[in-house]
């Protein structure tokens, strides 16, 4: 598949601001997002349903795809924001242009429920994009919230490093430790995001190539719903066409249903993997309520089991001059 590049933006560049999936339930946390990204010099502009509200959705699906649909044809906008996560982003595929998308390819930034947008549009146009804990509401507008004080330096760097620079990101620099659960060294395309959202790509129109890719996981579930999700990956061959599988840090969530004798997380995935060569790591910088790196989804990247390594080979983004 031929890869398309967005634009590296500059300060002062518009942002399109959506809501692909819930509905902005806290405007004033959203408020504060938006004042973050214009005290960076960026314009905002938000989406006619950016903070609308239908049930537990921000609109109905076709509603939501007509603003994606709207931004990616706008000139003016040169990145795509999402307000927020919620359980609703797989209604807006069947409904994108995909044509309007692969002729205006721009910076797409998801996270949680809305990584489901970044794999399903790579699979259908090619589109590099960025899976980073920046939505509006719980993402930008917690950078520098003195309860997540490292987050705001850490995941601001590599979130704008990502779409302001046209440089790969190289390897990433380790905020905490990470475990190797299996050693080796694999590469391949960066694919991935939340296990419980990826599920839903899994035998639709929209569900991308997964050989060779390094599977980027992460999910705020209990251990007995890794084992359920994870199991589902192993019997659709998902687990066995990956070339590395990097975890990140899983919620402090306690097992609910069955609160004596759960197997760990680490041990389901381990048992998961089984019979697989490719090197697993688990415990890295992303995930809910934790600092995140950016993801770039469609970048070549090498893992490095041994040496606990993530090195993005490529970058996300191209200078304006050399887009052609």
């Amino acid at each position: 598949m031929k890869r398309l590049y967005p634009i590296a933006v500059k300060r002062g560049a518009t942002i399109g601001v959506v809501s692909p999936s819930g509905p902005v339930r806290d405007e004033r946390q959203f408020d504060k997002g938006v004042q973050i990204l214009r005290a960076r010099g960026y314009e905002v502009k938000l989406a006619p349903r950016a903070l609308s509200r239908t049930f537990h959705m921000s609109a109905f699906g076709a509603e939501k795809a007509e603003d994606l649909n709207t931004m990616f044809a706008d000139p003016q906008i040169a990145a795509i924001f999402p307000s927020v996560g919620g359980h609703t982003a797989n209604q807006v595929l069947e409904h994108l242009d995909y044509d309007i998308i692969a002729r205006n390819p721009k910076i797409l930034v998801g996270f949680s429920d809305n990584s489901v947008l970044l794999n399903a549009i790579y699979a259908r146009t090619g589109l590099v994009s960025i899976h980073d804990c920046a939505d509006i509401m719980f993402g930008v507008g917690r950078f520098g919230d003195e309860r997540l004080s490292t987050r705001g330096e850490y995941t601001a760097r590599y979130l704008f490093s990502a779409i302001e620079n046209a440089k790969p990101l190289g390897t990433i620099e380790p905020l905490t430790d990470w475990q190797c659960l299996r050693v080796g060294t694999g590469g391949g395309i960066a694919l991935g995001g939340n296990l419980s959202t990826l599920r839903a790509l899994i035998g639709s129109p929209f569900e991308p190539a997964w050989d060779g890719a390094v599977l980027f996981l992460e999910d705020s579930a209990e251990p007995h719903q890794w084992d359920q999700q994870l199991g589902h990956l192993r019997l659709t061959s998902v687990l066995s066409r990956v070339s590395a599988v990097v975890v990140g840090k899983v919620e402090n969530k306690p097992e609910q249903f069955y609160k004596e004798n759960y197997q760990p997380i680490p041990e389901i995935i381990a048992r998961h993997c089984m019979g697989y060569d490719y090197p697993i790591l688990y415990g890295a910088d992303f995930g809910h309520d934790v600092e995140n790196f950016a993801i770039p989804i469609g970048v070549r990247v090498q893992v490095s089991g041994l040496a606990r390594t993530v090195t993005f080979t490529e970058s996300a983004t191209r200078l304006a001059e050399a887009s052609t």
